[in-house]
């Protein structure tokens, strides 16, 4: 297993969660891509998970549906699960 962790920037942070289905919602079917820098491949397969920090806080994971040229793909199915302990993102 290969779950890889991403971070969203805190300016982009309410635009990620009006994106993609609420946690619990039931799926849309609408799948949301999660950009890569280009080159920057992970090793992850479909079903895996796609941990997000943001704001120096875990926030969740959500299962990868499939890898394409863009990024990474997702569709509904994350998991809130919010550590209230920061964990800094920088050196």
């Amino acid at each position: 297993m290969s779950d890889i962790v991403v971070t969203v920037p805190k300016w982009f942070w309410p635009e990620w969660i009006e994106e993609g289905d609420a946690v619990g919602d039931p799926p849309s079917g609408e799948e949301w891509v999660f950009y890569l820098r280009a080159g920057a491949t992970p090793v992850i397969k479909p079903g895996e998970r796609v941990y997000i920090v943001a704001h120096d806080k875990l926030r969740g994971y959500s299962p990868l549906t499939r890898l394409d040229p863009r990024g990474l793909i997702r569709r509904g199915g994350a998991v809130a699960v919010t550590i209230p302990k920061s964990r800094p993102s920088g050196p």
